[in-house]
């Protein structure tokens, strides 16, 4: 494993991916050239949705629904989800309650239709 993306992660991997040293991206954690665990300051939590890029244009162009399907269902299906996270602290429910407590983000009215 090369590195960790706490918490907010999504511009987090952005900044991996623009090739940003890894020093000065918030909310990782990694092994430096000496072989410590290092740990950066937390990134802020993402105060609106909407901050988050739409992803249908790289939908529209790249997904083939045709490749999704359920055994029991008739025709192909796929599922997006629109939320992110969730407050409750449940130990039963998978990936639990997300790193923002029981304060999410929120997105504008009406936008998740929009993208």
């Amino acid at each position: 494993m090369d590195f960790v993306a706490r918490n907010e992660f999504d511009f987090t991997i952005q900044e991996v991916a623009s090739d940003r040293p890894w020093s000065q991206i918030q909310g990782l954690s990694y092994r430096n050239a000496k072989g410590v665990i290092t740990h950066n300051p937390d990134r802020p939590m993402l105060e609106s949705m909407d901050d988050l890029p739409f992803v249908t244009p790289v939908y529209q162009r790249d997904l083939k629904i045709e490749n999704y399907f359920i055994g029991y269902l008739q025709h192909p299906y796929l599922s997006l989800y629109t939320g992110r996270g969730c407050p409750a602290r449940c130990t039963r429910a998978p990936g639990g309650s997300g790193p923002w407590g029981w304060r999410l983000p929120p997105a504008a009215p009406g936008s998740a239709g929009r993208r």
